[in-house]
């Protein structure tokens, strides 16, 4: 597992301990995992056709490594394009997030 799932795991389970009543958790969690995983394997398989399609269409021979890095190189921009507009989303989603275990002042009265 890599330091990315790591922490889109802890935080997103800390949203749903949030979010959800205690009743729901465990679904909330299965769900979200479940749909982790699905995300996981489209991501990958969008990566690898977009590494094929740029090493097909390089004026490179198939198969030569000039080729091969090419759709190397196709396939990291892909991925930093996406994980720029994954930030900005959970930028914007976590901003209001506060602090499990804290009384708010407003929950008191």
């Amino acid at each position: 597992m890599t330091f990315y799932h790591l922490v889109v795991f802890t935080i997103a389970h800390l949203m749903i301990t949030d979010i959800f009543p205690s009743s729901t958790q465990a679904l909330a969690g299965a769900v979200f995992n479940t749909i982790a995983q699905l995300g996981s394997s489209v991501g990958l398989s969008a990566i690898a056709v977009i590494s094929a399609a740029v090493e097909k269409a390089s004026p490179y021979p198939d198969q030569s490594p000039a080729a091969i890095m090419a759709g190397y190189r196709a396939a990291f921009w892909a991925c930093f394009g996406t994980m720029l507009f994954v930030a900005f989303i959970g930028f914007v989603g976590l901003w209001n997030v506060r602090k499990l275990g804290v009384e708010d002042d407003h929950e008191r009265t």
